[in-house]
């Protein structure tokens, strides 16, 4: 049996959303890029010594529905890639998906989410097939102080998978999702796939993964993203910037998921611990918390 278990390097865009109309933002569509935001989130976080803690916390992450902004930031010449803005996400139903985009990675509920972006891109077929334990790290690439640097947002551990048909893809995957996750992710791809702005080509198959998570680990490791408790002695902070071995990691890639198989005289999993841990040592290095769960936000009747 081919192991096609996989360390991916994943750059997405990593601009930060700004306000439009009174502090909101309506859900972001296509003329527009994918972009991030810094979010005051409820939820989970391991601490330094690896407890767990509960409340209010901020964090990057992708969250193209509405939003409001809650608080602003003065940029801060040593640090400028700190956030301008804190959101509070929301989200409002739509009788169309038609030109909007769908979030992926979707970081929020029991588990986290990826469910389709680059998977038909060329070259992209192997995100289709990687195998439970796989580590897909998504982030982008930033030029700090004239330095290329590669920062991070979301760490995802695959625990497992389902295909589906992105033409029908509520068959599938209706009992397996959170009903805000349709709303949130599938429904945005199913009804623009194929649209040349969309995020997925027309295709007969796509893989949703499902991450580990602390308490569901996968050969000991679980799915995070770097975190800040609102209760802190800090108010934002920029995305780390990480480093590893160049044999799986370039600091200089900002355009194509890396995909790199696991060569190596000890077992793949081995490797993939020693990678995905050193992504934990950074992350907390950094000062950050890791967090692992996050409340889904809520929807609203009207934007």
């Amino acid at each position: 049996m081919v192991d096609n278990s996989r360390f991916v390097q994943f750059p997405h865009p990593g601009s930060e959303h700004k306000p439009e109309n009174n502090g909101y933002i309506q859900w972001n569509r296509f003329c527009n890029p994918h972009r991030r935001k810094y979010m005051k989130l409820t939820g989970e976080w391991l601490d330094h010594r690896g407890d767990k803690q509960s409340g209010k916390m901020h964090a990057w992450g992708e969250w193209e529905p509405e939003s409001k902004v809650i608080h602003s930031f003065e940029r801060n010449a040593q640090f400028p890639y700190s956030p301008r803005y804190l959101w509070e996400p929301f989200w409002v139903p739509r009788k169309s998906y038609i030109g909007v985009h769908n979030t992926d990675p979707f970081i929020f509920g029991n588990c986290f989410f990826y469910s389709n972006c680059r998977q038909t891109s060329k070259g992209g077929a192997g995100l289709k097939n990687l195998d439970i334990g796989s580590v897909i790290v998504f982030g982008s690439g930033k030029k700090v102080y004239g330095e290329r640097k590669w920062v991070l947002d979301t760490v995802f551990v695959v625990k497992d998978y389902i295909d589906y048909n992105p033409l029908n893809p509520l068959k599938t995957l209706k009992d397996e999702v959170p009903n805000e996750f349709i709303h949130v992710a599938i429904k945005p791809l199913s009804e623009n796939l194929g649209h040349v702005d969309g995020c997925v080509k027309k295709s007969s198959q796509l893989r949703l993964y499902r991450g580990a998570t602390p308490d569901s680990r996968v050969n000991g490791m679980y799915s995070f993203f770097p975190a800040i408790p609102e209760d802190s002695n800090r108010s934002a902070f920029s995305r780390p910037a990480i480093c590893l071995n160049p044999r799986y990691f370039n600091c200089l890639n900002t355009q194509a998921p890396k995909g790199s198989a696991l060569d190596s005289p000890r077992t793949s999993w081995e490797v993939l611990y020693e990678l995905w841990d050193s992504l934990v040592c950074q992350t907390k290095k950094a000062g950050l918390v890791l967090g692992t769960f996050a409340q889904i936000p809520n929807q609203r009747n009207q934007y």
